[in-house]
């Protein structure tokens, strides 16, 4: 087995369980290979100061890249953009992903540097695996210049290195199934829908019901409601992983 960046193979020896050193190492060869940038500025969407804001977002992800003698990626790319916004309106996160994925493929005018046409890819179809989450941090009453500037995290790896890693992390919960705990906090693990709810006012005459009893009842569906999207969606989120892990 080649441990050379640039070629890289599964770990597997004669269907031996594999040394867990031999495993880190691999898989911390993986993480050296991912980029990461901090980039100053609100999330933007497709507009005429979408332009502008574009223009600053490239930029300072261009410079990140040729401090770290880093070049656009050719092949398949899994990217990780999380939002980071103090306004009160901050775009919708699929206009703030669409607007960076535009932003990290071709370079635009005014950024043109020599033998330097692209940004991160070449085009925004090399993204095979991509995860957004854009958090609010706006606080009631507060000026957006006194609370600061938001900022977007970029996280892009090589997707076969991504899918590598769902594949030993899947590999590492079929060896942990014994394990309660591990089995219990597993991404692999479709969880249980939550049984349906003793409202506990039941028995009690229509007369007599109050505000108060009502109250409980809708803060238990609510509850109930919440806690089965949660399964929901927890669940769905297990599944494509063992699909693709698979």
């Amino acid at each position: 087995m080649s441990l050379d960046p640039q070629r890289e193979e599964h770990p597997v020896v004669a269907d031996r369980p594999v040394p867990e050193s031999l495993r880190l190492s691999v898989w911390t060869i993986r993480r050296h290979r991912s980029l990461r940038f901090a980039v100053d500025g609100e999330p933007a969407r497709k507009c005429r100061s979408g332009s502008r804001a574009a223009i600053r977002f490239q930029r300072q992800v261009m410079d990140q890249m040729e401090a770290w003698r880093r070049f656009p990626m050719t092949g398949p790319v899994a990217l990780d953009l999380s939002f980071h916004s103090v306004h009160k309106g901050p775009p919708a996160i699929h206009n703030a992903a669409k607007h960076a994925l535009d932003a990290l493929g071709r370079v635009l005018e005014g950024n043109a540097r020599p033998r330097r046409q692209h940004v991160l890819y070449r085009d925004d179809r090399q993204v095979k695996f991509l995860y957004v989450d854009l958090d609010q941090g706006w606080a009631r009453g507060a000026r957006p210049r006194a609370a600061g500037t938001g900022t977007v995290y970029i996280t892009a790896r090589r997707a076969r290195d991504v899918a590598a890693d769902m594949r030993a992390a899947l590999l590492v919960s079929q060896e942990n199934d014994d394990d309660d705990d591990y089995y219990a906090d597993c991404p692999f693990e479709v969880s249980w829908p939550p049984d349906e709810p003793d409202l506990g006012w039941q028995g009690i005459p229509p007369a007599e019901v109050t505000d108060f009893h009502r109250w409980v009842d809708d803060d238990i569906r609510f509850r109930y409601i919440a806690d089965l999207q949660e399964a929901t969606l927890a669940g769905t989120d297990a599944i494509l992983a063992s699909g693709l892990a698979g």
